[in-house]
């Protein structure tokens, strides 16, 4: 129950921040690996507790213009979904790909889906739309709201592609850097 606590209060503080103008961005040439791992790092114990595998497949030489802070929180929030909603025993993998001037990044998990009716709900404040995980895990709805508005002050967009028992997969994108 802490961590939900927690980790409720670190978004409600970062989405505050940013709603009242308080947040400081600062924009880098960012190793999108090196970001992808550390929150690997961080999420490490919750992906054992539940025998999930996380899987960092982007290349050692992706470089990305963004902000590190909400890059961080961008991350953090979509692994701890997926490995929320993976079936035990599964693997999560985080992949990326070019797109013109920007890198597709794509989180993807073997878990419970999200119904096609509940996926326009996920980045909408109004909506506040939660269920709980695999192990009854709970969560806000708003890790998913706070990632959209992150990933747009970071010039990109985000997408979601799920069926219902097969899993989801989470897409973002952000700046190239050279």
């Amino acid at each position: 129950m802490s961590k939900q606590t927690y980790d409720l209060l670190v978004n409600l503080l970062e989405w505050s921040r940013s709603q009242t103008g308080n947040m400081e961005f600062s924009f880098d040439r960012l190793s999108l690996k090196e970001v992808a791992d550390q929150s690997i790092q961080l999420l490490q114990s919750s992906a054992d507790e539940k025998s999930v595998v996380l899987q960092n497949d982007i290349s050692e030489n992706t470089y990305i213009y963004a902000d590190r802070n909400t890059l961080n929180t961008i991350f953090r929030n979509l692994l701890s979904n997926s490995i929320k909603f993976s079936y035990p025993q599964n693997k999560v993998k985080i992949q990326s790909s070019p797109l013109d001037d920007k890198i597709q990044i794509s989180i993807s998990d073997k878990g419970v889906g999200i119904p096609a009716d509940k996926i326009s709900q996920l980045f909408r404040l109004d909506k506040n739309f939660s269920t709980k995980g695999t192990n009854k895990e709970t969560g806000t709805g708003l890790g998913l709201i706070l990632c959209k508005e992150f990933v747009e002050k970071n010039g990109g967009e985000i997408e979601v592609e799920s069926e219902v028992g097969k899993g989801s997969t989470f897409k973002f994108t952000l700046y190239k850097a050279d």
